[in-house]
């Protein structure tokens, strides 16, 4: 007998947190209870940490879904998606200084959308404690100033709908103490390139900012419109959206993340992509979406 989940190999290709992050928000979204197996097979410490059951926790919580074994250590997880009722009044911990931008990006497709119409649907408030400015993950100020723009400019979201207060930093490893940077460039066309470092122990601050610099001026060498950090958080979006988006990725390699964020939408949605080189060189991402909007899937109630 074939099971009631959409089974995922949490192992596939980049094999760590970010394919829990799309596939709860897909899942959250299409109404498609999932089970993950092998959750961060590859990494030293496989299975869940703080951060990634935190963010399962609060996009259960925002969804009105059941999750099950969701505790630090679990290499495997079963999902059933409620239904996403807003507005609401959300918070979540990472307990050490793992990102909140990873919280963030399981929350936010969330947010965007509700069984209510607009003009029934107040603000919800998310409140998140963690690592503002981490390693291995966007820093809070590249959302701010760079993943939010591109959103307004070029994803649908309405200006101004989304207000991102910094009430207080925390960083690694200690929540209360250290130093991020942030740089960022608006292209023309409406295309966002950044460079980001963090401070450390024993490194002059100097250093950090040409480090951030270094990273921007590679960036806009790439000849693409969005960033290392941009490019896989918007495929989310872009197999969400009506008709067909492109984005210019530029000459690199596209990123492992980005690769593994577009397998996983084409495996959960009927999401169609494209990846193509220009007369350039440069990578183009053109993606086929499936229009969805709130009502578009049949939801239990939670």
């Amino acid at each position: 007998m074939a099971s009631a989940f959409f089974e995922i190999d949490g192992s596939t290709m980049e094999g760590g947190g970010q394919i829990l992050r799309n596939a709860i928000s897909l899942a959250s979204l299409c109404n498609t209870p999932i089970s993950i197996n092998k959750i961060r097979h590859g990494r030293t410490q496989t299975g869940l940490r703080n951060q990634h059951r935190v963010g399962l926790q609060l996009a259960a919580t925002i969804s009105s879904s059941t999750l099950v074994g969701a505790k630090n250590g679990s290499t495997s997880i079963e999902y059933t998606p409620g239904s996403i009722n807003l507005p609401g009044e959300f918070q979540a911990d990472s307990v050490t200084a793992g990102a909140v931008t990873l919280l963030l990006q399981v929350a936010l497709p969330l947010l965007l959308f509700s069984n209510q119409l607009p003009n029934e649907t107040a603000p919800s408030t998310l409140t998140l404690l963690g690592g503002t400015n981490a390693t291995h993950a966007p820093q809070i100020d590249h959302s701010q100033h760079i993943l939010l723009p591109f959103m307004e400019k070029h994803l649908g979201l309405r200006e101004g709908s989304i207000i991102l207060d910094i009430n207080k930093r925390g960083y690694f490893p200690k929540v209360a103490g250290g130093s991020g940077i942030v740089l960022w460039a608006e292209l023309e066309g409406g295309g966002y390139i950044g460079g980001s470092a963090v401070g450390r122990k024993g490194v002059n601050p100097e250093a950090v900012g040409k480090e951030a610099a270094n990273e921007l001026i590679k960036g806009l060498d790439n000849g693409g419109c969005v960033d290392e950090w941009l490019q896989d958080q918007i495929i989310l979006y872009m197999a969400l959206a009506q008709g067909t988006s492109e984005v210019n990725c530029g000459r690199g390699e596209l990123e492992l993340h980005t690769r593994t964020a577009i397998w996983l939408s084409e495996q959960m949605t009927e999401a169609k992509f494209e990846i193509e080189k220009d007369s350039a060189g440069n990578n183009v991402i053109r993606c086929k979406g499936i229009g969805y909007t709130a009502n578009s899937a049949q939801r239990t109630e939670g």
